[in-house]
């Protein structure tokens, strides 16, 4: 995610730079960010949360992570272009500083709020739900 959050202040900078070269970086760097987030965190929603979730709310914990995941990917696909284009927001590539920002409330929440699960047998992931396992 911190990855993810750095390739979004360098598409805001580039943004900001009026050049060709500095539109070649943005329109890179948009592809480096589609397979790094493709390569890490794209599906970690649905995995973690049928990892970690308890038994009686993992069908409610995937409905949640389902609609959740569909409303804001729907709120962005929606309002960005508006934000990018010349007629509107016109902030071009500097919509990257808005991502950035957000990535970095995410890397925050991630931070703080997402278990760890490497290592851990089945049972240890059962009992850190129940908070019984502290690092």
């Amino acid at each position: 995610m911190v990855l993810l959050t750095l390739v979004n202040l360098v598409i805001g900078i580039m943004g900001s730079v009026n050049s060709t070269a500095a539109q070649w970086v943005i329109v890179v760097f948009i592809f480096l960010w589609a397979i790094f987030y493709q390569m890490s965190i794209g599906a970690c929603g649905f995995a973690l949360a049928s990892e970690v979730s308890s038994l009686p709310l993992r069908a409610q914990t995937q409905a949640y992570i389902g609609l959740t995941q569909t409303t804001v990917g729907w709120v962005i696909g929606f309002v960005t272009p508006y934000i990018i284009n010349p007629d509107a927001g016109n902030l071009g590539g500097k919509i990257g500083y808005v991502f950035f920002g957000l990535g970095v409330i995410n890397c925050i929440f991630l931070y703080f709020f997402c278990p760890e699960t490497k290592g851990l047998a089945y049972d240890e992931v059962w009992r850190l739900e129940d908070g019984l396992i502290v690092d």
